[in-house]
């Protein structure tokens, strides 16, 4: 790892997937990556590359053609959501700032936060808007929302065995994860790894999973205020 910090986003996907949105660019000073196998969206962002500008993202093309099927395109964009490690040229930093690509972040906020980050975290993540303690209020939200609610029957199953195994329905802090920022240490493969093994079995709303692999690695993850450093991007 020879660099601090870098920022990045995600999307697998068609055309016409309403989350195929290219935020701000969060910093001028850090990289900023934009992972993508939609040609259309990388060749939007590659019109930037070489005219000598900054504060431009970077965009990396996936080799791995759109499903054109909403939710299998979302599961498969969130090997590098959770696990950023994977990728060579991300996990070339010491630290990351994933963002969705429905927000803007502020890249000094995200420093600053960067900055305070205290020495035994690997993880910082923004509380969840709702006052939520318990696993079963974020599987209620998501049933609202048809994208989530076709994988019922399988958060169902995934939180009844978690529940069945011994983890905890209740909780002390809900997060959401529109943000997370990470630092590069092999704790914190472990705690991603984890969660992306999570995210499998559970289903595409992966918060509804880290409300249960938070529970294994709380020590080691910090919380910040709801939309600390970042917006709807529309």
């Amino acid at each position: 790892m020879s660099q601090h910090l870098c920022f990045y986003t995600v999307f697998y996907g068609s055309d016409g997937n309403w989350a195929n949105l290219i935020p701000q660019v969060p910093s001028t000073t850090d990289d900023c990556y934009y992972l993508t196998n939609n040609l259309t969206t990388y060749q939007e962002l590659a019109k930037t590359i070489g005219d000598g500008g900054s504060g431009d993202w970077k965009p990396i093309w996936i080799d791995q053609i759109p499903i054109y099927d909403t939710n299998q395109d979302a599961m498969n964009a969130k090997l590098y959501k959770a696990c950023p490690h994977r990728h060579p040229i991300l996990n070339q930093y010491e630290y990351s700032c994933y963002l969705d690509t429905k927000h803007n972040v502020d890249g000094a906020k995200v420093r600053q936060l960067v900055d305070q980050l205290a020495d035994t975290m690997c993880m910082l993540l923004p509380r969840h808007p709702c006052n939520y303690h318990s696993v079963w209020n974020e599987y209620q939200l998501c049933l609202q929302y048809p994208k989530y609610a076709a994988e019922q029957v399988q958060y169902k199953t995934y939180l009844d065995q978690c529940l069945a195994q011994g983890y905890d329905e209740r909780l002390t802090n809900h997060y959401t994860t529109q943000v997370i920022i990470r630092k590069n240490c092999p704790l914190t493969h472990m705690i991603c790894e984890t969660w992306y093994s999570n995210i499998q079995r559970c289903g595409i709303e992966c918060q509804i999973s880290f409300s249960i692999v938070q529970q294994r690695y709380w020590p080691w993850i910090q919380t910040m205020d709801y939309q600390a450093c970042y917006t709807y991007c529309y």
